[in-house]
């Protein structure tokens, strides 16, 4: 099973790769003229202010983050970023209750969803200069700051009728251990079920990673970003009802975000 995991994680980033080179590829062909204005060339210009957006894929969930920075010099940046992540428990597999036709995947023994935003200050500092067309920028950074988590209880869809009877009689519950098993959970709801009962966990983070920017404009940016985040909350957050949970969280994860600069 974690083979399988392992192979299905490394197969989202190569797509997500795969994804962000072809376009910028395309992209290096096709537009070789946009840092012109009236034929003077502008690539000597130092932007001071910048501002991306990007997808990343964990290896304990999903997130979207933007992040707003300026460059007191030519060399690194000083900024604030938001992000937004589903966190999933080491032991959460989403799989079918195959008893049952039709209903949907769900995590048996997950107690509740967490979703955590992010707000942290940070710098990103250059280690190594795009020089010409074709080159790639490579910076390394590091970010911190305050790390809110929701938790939200999971809804499942239950066959309250007795299985000896041979009828099903489906009803949308709360999921209880001591009430739900294999034999009546039929399968998962929305995820918007329930974030009106949402309790929230503060707590900190940290973030550390190494971005290349392909882009040959320097006025936009175009950057694989990778890197590790670890969020730690003040108490244990209740994911799983079965097994051992924990108050901090370690993620690695690859990350596209593209944006623009300016003065």
């Amino acid at each position: 099973m974690l083979a399988v995991k392992s192979n299905n994680f490394i197969s989202k980033l190569l797509f997500l790769a795969l994804v962000w080179l072809i376009p910028s590829n395309i992209y290096s062909q096709e537009n070789n003229n946009e840092e012109k204005n009236n034929g003077v060339e502008l690539r000597g210009i130092i932007y001071t202010q910048q501002f991306q957006a990007g997808l990343s894929l964990n290896t304990n969930g999903y997130s979207l983050n933007a992040r707003r920075s300026w460059s007191p010099t030519a060399f690194f940046e000083r900024g604030y970023e938001i992000d937004l992540a589903i966190i999933r428990h080491p032991k959460e597999v989403n799989d079918y209750n195959y008893y049952y036709i039709g209903g949907n995947s769900y995590a048996y023994g997950k107690l509740n969803s967490l979703y955590t935003m992010r707000f942290g200050f940070g710098e990103k500092h250059e280690i190594a200069e795009k020089i010409d067309v074709g080159s790639v920028e490579i910076n390394y950074f590091y970010y911190g700051g305050v790390s809110l988590g929701g938790v939200k209880p999971v809804y499942l869809e239950v066959n309250t009728a007795p299985i000896s009877s041979g009828f099903v009689d489906i009803s949308t519950e709360r999921y209880d251990p001591n009430k739900h098993n294999l034999g009546n959970i039929v399968g998962g709801v929305p995820f918007t079920k329930g974030f009106s009962e949402m309790k929230f966990y503060p707590g900190i983070y940290a973030k550390f990673g190494i971005d290349f920017d392909y882009k040959i404009s320097t006025q936009k940016i175009g950057t694989l970003e990778t890197g590790i985040v670890v969020d730690y909350y003040f108490k244990e957050v209740p994911i799983m009802a079965e097994t051992k949970n924990y108050s901090y969280f370690l993620a690695f994860y690859l990350s596209i975000n593209f944006g623009k600069k300016w003065n």
